[in-house]
Order: structure tokens, then C-alpha cells, then sequence
């Protein structure tokens, strides 16, 4: 494509990772008017950090694995500095008691029910595999997909297929615990694109305990980073899109949030723009509010799925974990902790990530029950008050079915229509390394 003129004027709807990124390569290839729209206070979107006791917290995004190049290059250019985390562990929630925590290695999770043989062989193969298919899986975006039915089937059913069934737990620790979903319920695409063959050798050899030096976390967290790549671009916070209209110039109409010294002032404007890029939630309730949405937009957009997620955070500090990262495997049932993080064990703030149901029938009461049943079997007391409590909208995707009816061909054949530009986690997996992949290469195709 050509390159357009480097005045042209691009509006970028969102401040997450999908939408800080864009506006960072856009301002690398030289355009000088790209604004860009959050609803929030802040920026990070699902990287979001808190400061306690002098120590940052991820209350989203978190590690980073070799596999994070564009992250790492941005990193270094911004001055954003990384630690290593320490060792993880595992938690059986059924065959703990309280105050008879069940701890073991993840070494000796995974090795459960195989042996140390049949599971090396087993990650040699799933090496090669990946290998083989990185012209399919790791070019950002997957356009042409629909032509590999093997890679939108379930996982659990790939890995049945390639004799990898022994690696099932070692993934459900990054992927279900995390809240990608079961893995007879994600499709091989999204689990081999989070699975690069750097961030799976990291995998094995963080569980064995080797000590690699990964994963790792910002030292100032992950929200901070984009803080620090937010300060050379034109966002403006606190926005909300009233309605945007496309056309040969498309508008944009909203109220802003200014303060003056002690007071807010609430003002409309409208912002008038050559390209709109969404980097917020493709999700009809969100776009439904401000967007003129076309047919096939809304055809497309109405089968995205969400895993709602949340995270809660308590002061405890009669709780000292064996390790930073607790791994919950066998998974328990939904509502209850997957996963446990004291980031630092001289800080007494540790966080329980749950998985909740996407028809909401989990309740907030329940998942606060959930933790303090766990939290008793680790052999304390909590507070009935926690310090955080977020939900997160987490992991936009499409069933295995609509992958295979080529879900991601008519995406892809839309960017552009319209002047418009999709970005984020749906584009290329729900993963802060991914989302930028695909950002850069946007840009790189049409700007």
C-alpha cells in the first residue's frame, strides 16, 4: 500500500496495549496527528498496576516471557526496567484441610500420572510441531485459518492426536489458570499462538526449577510501562464517545473531563479524523453506544465470547506462601482461586485470580466464599474486607466453529473498509506481546 501523508488524521479509540501501540508505530513511521480516545482515567487497559507499602502490584497483565521482543525493544527505548520472579508451586484444593495446605513442585504436578521419559519425549515432539507450523501460527492475525481444521479444533483434541495428552496439565497451568479456558474448549490456534516455542522452553524450564531467569515481571508494573509509552503521544483521558459517524471524514463527538486547578469541567467537542482505529472492546454493548455500526461489523462482532475473570486482593499478613506464584491444579470448580500471587514475600497484599461463568450466576459473595475457604486450608484468617476487587472482560474470541466458518477471513477482509481499523486482543490472542505483533504489522501493511 502507499504510504499515506504523514498529516493524515488518525483517531485511535482506546488506551490499551492494542491502541498505545498503534499510536507509538504510527508516530515511528512519521504521522504527526494521531490522537488518542480512553474512556478511563488512565491508560494500560487490562495492564493495570497499584502501588502498596513502596511495592507495585499487576492487577492484570503481569509476566513476560523471551518471546515479548516488541515489549522488550519498547522497554529498553522507555527505560521501563524488569525483575525475575522467583519459584511457583503447586495447591490441591482436594486434598488440602485447613491448616493442611497440599503443596507440591510443578514438576511433580505435571509428571503426574506419566514419567520422566514419556513427558521429555513428549515436549521434543510438541517442539517440532510448533516448529513446523510457524508460517501458519506466527504471522500476526489469523487470516486463513478456516484452512486448517486441525488448528481450530479444541486443543485437548490436537494434543490427543500428536500423542501429547502427558503435556495437558503443564498447559492448563498458563492456560486455564489464566483464564484462556478449558482446554477442551480453546481452539489450537489461540493455544499454539500463545505457545511459542521461547515462551513453552520457559514454561518447562521455570516448572523443573531451573532457574532461567524468566519469567519476569516490570519492576514499576505493567501499567506503568504504557504510562511511559503513553508520555510521547497525543491520549487524552477521561472521554466519553457520545457518537462517531463515518464517512469521507469521519467525526467523532464526545464530552471531556478537564480540571482547572480544584474544578472539573465537563465539555463536548467534536474531533474530525481521515482514519478511525477501535483498539476498545469489539463487543456490540460497547460499540452499539457510539458506533454506526455496518451489517457484516455487527454479524461478525455478535460471536465474540468473553471469560470473565476477576481478581481480588487481601491484606494478610499471617500468610507467608512457600513461593511468589501459587498454581491451583487440579483446577477447581469456577468461583473458586485458579491462581495465587504474593509478588514479594516481605509484603503482606496477595492476590487470588477466579475465573467467573459468562452467564453471571457466579456471584461476588461466592468468589469472596471461595478464597476464604482456601485461605483457611493455607492455615490463616482473612478480613471479610479485601484491598481490591476487579472484573475483567477477559479473552475476546470466537467457538472453534465460527474459527472454522472463517470468522478471522472476514474479519481481516474488513480492515480498511469504511477507513476503518480493528486492533486488540481479539486480532491476534489476548496476550500484551501478541496484540503489539499485530499492531506493528498493521501499520507496517497500511500506513
Amino acid at each position: 500500500m502507499t504510504k499515506l501523508s504523514q498529516d493524515a488524521r488518525i483517531c485511535i479509540v482506546g488506551a490499551g496495549a492494542g491502541g498505545l501501540s498503534t499510536a507509538y508505530f504510527l508516530k515511528k513511521q512519521g504521522y504527526r496527528n494521531v490522537v488518542v480516545l480512553e474512556k478511563a482515567g488512565r491508560v494500560g487497559g487490562l495492564c493495570c498496576s497499584i502501588t502498596y507499602n513502596s511495592r507495585s502490584f499487576d492487577l492484570g497483565a503481569n509476566y513476560l516471557t523471551p518471546a515479548y521482543k516488541e515489549i522488550l525493544k519498547i522497554a529498553a527505548e522507555v527505560g521501563a526496567q524488569l525483575y525475575t520472579e522467583g519459584s511457583g508451586q503447586v495447591y490441591n484444593p482436594f486434598k488440602s484441610q485447613p491448616g493442611k495446605p497440599a503443596y507440591t513442585s510443578i514438576k511433580n504436578a505435571v509428571l503426574a500420572g506419566t514419567n520422566i521419559l514419556t513427558f521429555s519425549a513428549a515436549v521434543g515432539r510438541f517442539l517440532w510441531e510448533r516448529l513446523l507450523l510457524d508460517p501458519i501460527i506466527s504471522v500476526p492475525g489469523f487470516a486463513g485459518i478456516s484452512q486448517h481444521p486441525e488448528l481450530t479444533q479444541p486443543f485437548s483434541k490436537w494434543l490427543a492426536q500428536k500423542d501429547l495428552s502427558c503435556l495437558e496439565t503443564l498447559f492448563e497451568i498458563p492456560i486455564t489458570t489464566m483464564g484462556y479456558g478449558y482446554l477442551n474448549e480453546i481452539p489450537t490456534a489461540y493455544a499454539l499462538k500463545y505457545m511459542t516455542r521461547e515462551t513453552f522452553l520457559t514454561l518447562v524450564t521455570y516448572g523443573a526449577d531451573m532457574g532461567c531467569g524468566w519469567p519476569k515481571r516490570f519492576i514499576d508494573g505493567f501499567q506503568r510501562f504504557w504510562e511511559r509509552v503513553a508520555w510521547g503521544l497525543n491520549v487524552r483521558l477521561n472521554i466519553d464517545i457520545k457518537e462517531i459517524k463515518r464517512g469521507a471524514i469521519t467525526r467523532v463527538k464526545f464530552t471531556e473531563q478537564e480540571q482547572i486547578v480544584d474544578e472539573i469541567v465537563t465539555r463536548e467537542k467534536v474531533l474530525e479524523c481521515d482514519y478511525l482505529i477501535l483498539a476498545c472492546p469489539l463487543t456490540l454493548d460497547v460499540l452499539n453506544k457510539f458506533l454506526d455500526l455496518s451489517i457484516p461489523e455487527k454479524d461478525l462482532f455478535e460471536q465474540i465470547i468473553l471469560n470473565p475473570y476477576s481478581l481480588i486482593t487481601y491484606q494478610i499478613p499471617d500468610l507467608q506462601m512457600p513461593t511468589p506464584v501459587t498454581n491451583v491444579i487440579p483446577v477447581n470448580a469456577m468461583g473458586n482461586p485458579w491462581f495465587i500471587a504474593q509478588q514479594f514475600a516481605d509484603n503482606d497484599l496477595i492476590a487470588f485470580y477466579t475465573r467467573l461463568d459468562r452467564e453471571g450466576k457466579i456471584t461476588k459473595t461466592e468468589v469472596l466464599q471461595g478464597i476464604e475457604k482456601t485461605v483457611k486450608n493455607l492455615g490463616v484468617q482473612i478480613d471479610k474486607n479485601y484491598y481490591t476487587y476487579d472484573e475483567w472482560p477477559y479473552f475476546p474470541h470466537v467457538t472453534s466453529e465460527a474459527m472454522q466458518a472463517g470468522f478471522y477471513d472476514h474479519l481481516e477482509a474488513m480492515q480498511g473498509q469504511r477507513k476503518t481499523f480493528y486492533v486488540g486482543g481479539l486480532l491476534n490472542f489476548e496476550l500484551v506481546e501478541t496484540i503489539v505483533e499485530y499492531s506493528k504489522s498493521l501499520v507496517e501493511k497500511n500506513f
